[in-house]
């Protein structure tokens, strides 16, 4: 598991394949969701910073945890990334951890 220190910046990296294979998606966008469920930030799209597609079906999203940015409290998260591909949607899930030091 990714594990981010409280107060600092990391950076996840979700892989989306299909059958098998390293996939591009269209119309990317991920979201942050907190253990039970409930949305942590508003959806990041690929023209935001801090979403971006660093190789083929690999998309990079830079998580904020200090007060500037998401402010996340010690626990653990799970980044959903969705897009489209021949007119399906499809969705990858990335847990990661927020510890305190």
């Amino acid at each position: 598991m990714i594990v981010i220190i409280q107060g600092s910046t990391g950076t996840i990296d979700v892989v989306t394949t299909i059958d098998g294979t390293a996939t591009d998606l269209t119309s990317v966008t991920a979201k942050i969701y907190a253990s039970d469920k409930t949305t942590v930030e508003e959806t990041y799209t690929i023209s935001d910073a801090e979403l971006s597609k660093t190789d083929t079906g690999t998309y990079q999203l830079i998580v904020d945890t200090s007060s500037a940015g998401l402010d996340l409290d010690a626990g653990r998260y799970y980044i959903e990334l969705s897009g489209t591909y021949n007119t399906k949607t499809y969705l990858d899930r990335e847990a990661f951890e927020v510890r305190f030091v």
